[in-house]
């Protein structure tokens, strides 16, 4: 098309067609080897803003006393998340003001909750937000399980009955043992915990009296009953402090400071405990031991085990706690939930599940 026109020029007025031709070339750029000149790229224009008027919006919240002291949050679908909100409610009724459009409500209680979807529009009625009580997989807070609560005390009953059996057990064996030494003591005509060297023969007749290897048992199994029920008291008590949480209905998180201080516990006195026992056995492996030695020494042994039970109490049943609530969980996510919804002019139930 550019060719014939300057062809056309030439025959009318040659110094015109120079000109045509001229201002054609530079006006529109010509393709190698092409008669028709490239048309411009389109640039798409840019998306107009969407005007979202500002609405004051009503909320009424209830039952009233769920509503206290609960957290209303309020999230954008359709447009700039950055006007999100977070507020405290402080009664039965808030006033917000949003931009038009789709929102998310969440209520969030210490046992109730609302999560619903609301369209936003200039001359929004009022909105009704029933609070409905929170299952297990969303409350913080322990269940106040019958079933775990008398499982707990039930090993608080165990461990208290058999720590006590234990240590009477222990004090008899020990009192017999110290009985029996005191009185061979006196027949050999010797004075018992002198330090002075003992003469043969009264030696002997000690040994025949009492031997040391005896004593060395009866003290030895004493001392291990002791220890053992020492061990089960502490047990007991930690049993009783783990069942706590569970009556009070405590968050998650006091199960779990529950089980870190009873694994402290657990490492560190045990390792006092072990320190204590290795000094009773010192002794016990005298020629002859001495009980009188070994009760003033007892005190650290017995304070050692108490507090190893009191951690291995706490780790145990706190333990059984946090297991039971996470299956307790599990249960009840699989099962159905109903939440309210509405929208201008419209309100229903919503249905969730997993399958």
């Amino acid at each position: 098309m550019v060719s014939t026109r300057a062809r056309a020029g030439v025959v009318a007025r040659g110094w015109s067609a120079g000109i045509a031709l001229a201002l054609t070339v530079t006006g529109v750029p010509l393709r190698a080897g092409a008669t028709e000149p490239v048309p411009p790229p389109e640039v798409a224009a840019p998306p107009l803003p969407v005007y979202r008027p500002k609405v004051v919006l009503d909320l009424r919240f209830w039952p009233e006393r769920a509503a206290r002291g609960a957290e209303l949050r309020l999230r954008p679908i359709d447009h700039d998340s950055s006007s999100a909100q977070a507020r405290p409610l402080t009664g039965p009724t808030t006033t917000v003001t949003l931009r038009s459009g789709v929102w998310q409500l969440q209520v969030r209680g210490r046992r109730h909750g609302a999560d619903l979807y609301l369209t936003v529009q200039p001359g929004q009625p009022p909105v009704d937000v029933e609070l409905t009580r929170r299952g297990p997989v969303d409350d913080p807070r322990l269940q106040r399980d019958r079933k775990l609560m008398f499982g707990v005390f039930g090993g608080f009953v165990a461990t208290y009955v058999a720590g006590l059996g234990l240590l009477v057990a222990a004090n008899g064996r020990e009192k017999r043992a110290s009985r029996r030494d005191a009185a061979a003591y006196e027949a050999a005509g010797v004075e018992p915990d002198t330090g002075a060297e003992i003469d043969p023969a009264a030696a002997a007749a000690l040994e025949a009296a009492y031997p040391a290897a005896r004593l060395r048992r009866d003290l030895a199994d004493a001392g291990a009953l002791n220890t053992a029920g020492a061990v089960l008291g502490g047990a007991s008590i930690g049993a009783l402090v783990s069942l706590l949480p569970i009556a009070a209905r405590a968050r998650r998180r006091a199960a779990v400071l529950e089980l870190g201080l009873g694994g402290a516990l657990l490492a560190g006195c045990g390792g006092w405990l072990g320190t204590a026992l290795g000094e009773r056995g010192r002794l016990l492996d005298a020629p002859r031991p001495s009980p009188t030695r070994l009760d003033d020494r007892d005190g650290s042994r017995i304070a050692a085990a108490l507090l190893t039970g009191i951690g291995a109490g706490l780790v145990l049943f706190s333990a059984i706690t946090l297991a039971h609530d996470a299956a307790d969980r599990r249960r009840r996510a699989r099962a159905f939930a109903t939440a309210p919804w509405a929208a201008p002019g419209l309100a229903g139930w919503a249905l969730a599940g997993r399958f």
